[in-house]
């Protein structure tokens, strides 16, 4: 579910952003955090850990905190700028639904049987993970434009 951590991986990723690309990330995550009232929660970027291949970026709680880790991965660094954005605030809007997938790990636990919870597990997700979509894709129509900076000349991101 959403608030698990996900299996993500160490590696060469941590060069996949120049100094200043970092700062503006945090920068505008921490802006667009304000605007969405989620000023109480402190989200951090971990750059040296790439989230799962499949999905595009992750956000990670720590139990009932408000305290939360975002990790992107390589296919999101190549992505139209508006469709980062998308992502950007899709990760950011799990802030408000992690209690709920805590919930639903509540009842996980108490289904009769493995296959019963899979499915159970596997039709949560998805529908989660479709109303963090609507709700991403409504809010980033009012937000600003998501501008990284280029990476350096001659290096590509992708490759790294």
């Amino acid at each position: 579910m959403a608030a698990k951590k996900s299996k993500s991986k160490k590696s060469s990723f941590s060069k996949a952003f120049t100094p200043e690309q970092r700062k503006y990330i945090e920068r505008y995550i921490s802006h667009v955090a304000g605007l969405m009232e989620l000023g109480s929660w402190t989200i951090e970027v971990d750059w040296a850990t790439e989230s799962p291949a499949d999905a595009l970026a992750a956000n990670s709680s720590y139990g009932d905190s408000t305290h939360c880790v975002v990790t992107f991965n390589r296919a999101w660094v190549d992505m139209p700028s508006d469709m980062q954005r998308q992502v950007l605030v899709h990760e950011l809007c799990h802030c408000y639904l992690f209690a709920i997938d805590e919930s639903a790990n509540d009842a996980v636990e108490v289904l009769g049987t493995k296959r019963e919870a899979a499915l159970f597990q596997a039709q949560f997700n998805n529908h989660i993970e479709m109303v963090t979509d609507r709700l991403a894709d409504t809010i980033s129509k009012f937000l600003p434009e998501f501008r990284m900076p280029a990476a350096d000349s001659g290096r590509s991101l992708a490759a790294v």
